[in-house]
């Protein structure tokens, strides 16, 4: 082999010892030499690679998907204790590779994480300017020293999401804020969303100087003493605020002229946060001129006294907004019941002068042992334009929630249909209300003469499969031979679906589904149609097979087996 001329000198033989040492000097210094041509060589090879003959705009994208796809998927994403930090090995394949990502703002600013500080430090040094989305879930080995550091840079900020449910004292929400520059202006602050546990007080001085870009402000597990401490804009489209119970509410004039800031509001949501003392003239023509013209969904959470007095000051209510009450306090009598439900037309008269569509009763029971705890909700949609073919619980125009109702389920749920005019009533959608009695359901479902599908989920009530086994009313007096409509039970069910309907948690549940099954399909003047079983494992081959043989002319569609889903229909 032909040696170049540099390195065939170093290649004859030597003499003295002393000729060596100098010798193997120059031979370092020649390999050394070698080496800087041959990370030359490398170099320019790399650059004349296909992928690095990429613009850098290009190579900055690919490498940024690189960081995104290394991460886990978001529904399994909190069970890991921090993000995947592979991605960050395409930062060492060549010199041009890292000097694009270093040179790359977003890819660092989008990749913060606070689970290790040297990483952070980094991150928001080589994000430069580039706007910082702040995400902290208070994971085991998140820091919060990192958190601080990063909250310093508000001026560059554009969404803050803390999640804290250890513990976060005072003195640390403090830190965190007050002492981090967050008493000034956060012109680029889009989104601040902030939940902590236990309760500690909000920052007196938190964004004083203003947030104009502010869109979203989400505050929970903070003890909000006034709204001048809560940084309000016209810019706002969502405003969610949860108080800590029996800290001090807002004034009326205060609450009015912070609605009346706000023309863009969507989304308003209020948890133990409404006014409930007295009210001048003055608030209340305030309140009458106040209009949220953007709202599409509004939600209040307190007392019934609370969201009465304050439904009954809205004015009017957009035709295409949702409402969501939840009542927090004990309602041991129908009038609060009554009460609210006046309120709720009065303000939303263009919307409940129609006749429900769609009803949704459900029963949460929380403990196995006292099924006075079970708290009850409400759905109700209201339809003016085409009939619908499929409702479900989504399809709600108004949730009204009851979290203590001493009164009982069965007086409860009374109460509720009492109010409403429910002939037009097609969908009928009912979880978990296994203590509403055979005589309640019986009083419920008369009121449904235009009821075409019911929705049953989870444990089905023996008392409702033993209403819904009616042909005959039972108030049409004594059984005749041929039923005409006028004596027909619900005339109009054509559909039942039973969803998660697990059969082997109680005896006698598929006996008393089989029976309905068979009543109705049977009835020659207005026979059930179709049922449908959905859920995996909620019900067994074999009871399929029976229930199709007792009921020859019914179409029974089980999941499993068509492999068909609810978005089909």
């Amino acid at each position: 082999m032909e040696w170049p001329l540099p390195t065939r000198g170093l290649l004859e033989p030597t003499g003295t010892l002393r000729d060596a040492a100098a010798l193997h000097k120059k031979i370092v210094a020649r390999l050394e030499e070698l080496d800087r041509e041959a990370q030359a060589l490398k170099s320019r090879n790399n650059s004349i690679a296909p992928i690095n003959r990429l613009p850098p705009e290009v190579l900055s994208n690919i490498l940024q998907y690189s960081y995104v796809a290394a991460q886990p998927d978001e529904d399994v994403r909190d069970y890991y204790d921090g993000p995947n930090f592979t991605w960050i090995w395409v930062t060492h394949v060549c010199r041009r590779w890292r000097e694009v990502a270093l040179r790359c703002s977003t890819l660092w600013s989008e990749s913060l994480s606070f689970t290790k500080p040297e990483f952070a430090r980094a991150a928001i040094n080589r994000s430069r300017d580039a706007p910082l989305e702040i995400t902290y879930q208070n994971k085991p080995n998140e820091r919060i020293d990192s958190l601080r550091e990063a909250l310093s840079q508000i001026h560059r900020i554009r969404s803050v999401n803390i999640y804290h449910n250890g513990d976060f004292s005072q003195l640390r929400l403090k830190h965190l804020f007050e002492l981090n520059g967050w008493s000034g202006t956060a012109p680029i602050l889009e989104t601040l969303r902030l939940s902590t546990g236990p309760v500690v007080d909000m920052p007196e001085v938190l964004l004083k100087g203003g947030a104009p870009a502010l869109k979203e402000l989400s505050i929970g597990g903070v003890s909000l003493k006034s709204w001048s401490y809560i940084p309000l804009g016209a810019a706002l489209v969502h405003l969610d605020l949860s108080n800590a119970p029996g800290t001090p509410r807002p004034a009326w004039i205060d609450f009015l002229e912070a609605l009346r800031r706000m023309p863009q509001l969507k989304r308003l949501s209020l948890s133990h946060f409404l006014p409930i003392g007295g009210y001048s003239s003055h608030s209340e023509l305030s309140w009458s001129s106040t209009t949220l013209p953007a709202l599409e969904s509004l939600g209040l959470t307190d007392d019934a006294f609370a969201i009465v007095n304050t439904l009954n000051r809205i004015g009017r209510l957009p035709y295409s907004a949702n409402l969501n009450i939840s009542v927090c306090d004990p309602v041991n009598e129908e009038e609060p019941v009554i009460q609210l439900l006046d309120a709720v037309k009065a303000c939303w008269a263009e919307k409940t002068h129609n006749p429900p569509r769609f009803l949704e009763i459900m029963q949460f029971n929380y403990s196995s042992r006292n099924t006075n705890e079970a708290q009850v909700r409400f759905g109700v949609a209201f339809e003016d334009g085409e009939e619908k073919t499929i409702y479900h619980w989504s399809s709600a125009d108004l949730t009204l929630s009851f979290l203590k109702p001493e009164l009982g389920i069965n007086r409860l749920v009374l109460a509720f249909t009492n109010q409403w005019d429910l002939s037009l009533v097609q969908a009928l959608e009912v979880f978990g209300t296994i203590n509403i009695t055979q005589d309640s359901w019986t009083a419920i479902l008369g009121k449904f003469p235009k009821l075409r599908e019911i929705l049953i989920y989870t444990d089905p009530s023996l008392n409702l499969l033993g209403v819904l086994r009616l042909v005959q009313s039972p108030n049409s007096g004594e059984a005749i031979e041929s039923p005409q409509p006028a004596w027909l039970y619900l005339p109009a069910l054509s559909r039942v679906q039973f969803i998660d309907v697990y059969h082997g948690r109680r005896q006698g549940i598929m006996e008393e589904v089989l029976a309905f099954l068979t009543s109705r399909s049977q009835c020659m003047l207005a026979p059930l149609k179709e049922v449908r079983f959905s859920g995996e494992g909620s019900i067994y081959e074999v009871d399929v097979e029976r229930i199709r043989t007792a009921c020859p002319g019914l179409n029974v569609v089980w999941d499993e087996e068509s492999g068909s889903s609810d978005e089909e229909d």
